[in-house]
């Protein structure tokens, strides 16, 4: 492997932002990859002007990075590809947003959602099953992402809800000249499935992969997600390992 490699993944995570939810992802990464997981404070509300200066700190001082802004994520990912940073050759979003995802019919119910009393205890099992994941999902990944959730704040957690209710980076979309990579999943229940539309309206030319799962889809399918991200980046890295075998 030549001085040009590794090339490094920013993983920017989801609502729980603890970064914790990349583990079963990072087993079918490349090895000519190295990840750079951010987390976020579990107990300061930090809003997405706060987050940005937060992640630029952990961005490698050197080489050639690629960003994954994962649901929660995805707007801090937009802004800081829009800024157009030196090193940057990509830009992964996955089951996220430029806008408000969700229903009309939830967002006139932004109070109930975004109350942190909501998150005073541990999700239950059968709701993250029923809106994160699935009825088949394993108990362990059923775990590690009650787990996740649990650990953080309830007020953490409502200030995010309402982050993203209102968040709106339409224009820094528009801005990103890189390549981007959007991956959908096909039975999310959180965010509507007229996202693609709105990030394409704002930025033409985006890939985008449909893999048939629910919300959570790097831990549901972390290795289609890595075949997915290995030929992306492949397109982005022509002399990278194996580049030139058959897919």
């Amino acid at each position: 492997m030549n001085a040009e490699f590794p090339i490094h993944l920013v993983l920017l995570p989801g609502l729980d932002g603890t970064g914790l939810l990349f583990a079963p992802l990072l087993d079918f990464l490349p090895p000519w990859v190295s990840p750079v997981v951010i987390s976020y404070p579990t107990d300061r509300a930090l809003d997405y002007d706060q987050l940005l200066p937060l992640v630029k700190k952990r961005i490698p001082a050197h080489g050639r990075y690629i960003l994954l802004g994962e649901s929660f994520s995805g707007p801090i990912a937009i802004r800081l590809a829009a800024e157009l940073p030196e090193q940057l050759i990509g830009l992964i979003l996955v089951a996220t947003f430029v806008s408000s995802p969700v229903a009309a019919i939830f967002g006139a119910l932004r109070g109930l959602f975004a109350n942190r009393l909501l998150f005073a205890i541990d999700p239950p099992r059968g709701v993250v099953r029923r809106l994160l994941l699935d009825a088949t999902a394993p108990p362990n990944l059923v775990s590690l992402v009650t787990g996740a959730v649990g650990g953080v704040r309830g007020a953490v957690l409502a200030a995010r809800v309402r982050m993203v209710l209102a968040v709106d980076v339409s224009v820094a979309m528009s801005r990103c000249v890189v390549p981007v990579l959007y991956i959908m999943a096909g039975r999310d229940r959180v965010v509507r499935k007229d996202t693609v539309m709105k990030l394409t309206g704002c930025r033409p030319g985006i890939s985008v992969a449909t893999i048939s799962a629910p919300h959570l889809l790097l831990q549901r399918e972390p290795a289609l997600c890595g075949e997915i991200i290995e030929e992306f980046l492949h397109r982005l890295v022509p002399g990278a390992p194996g580049a030139d075998r058959e897919r």
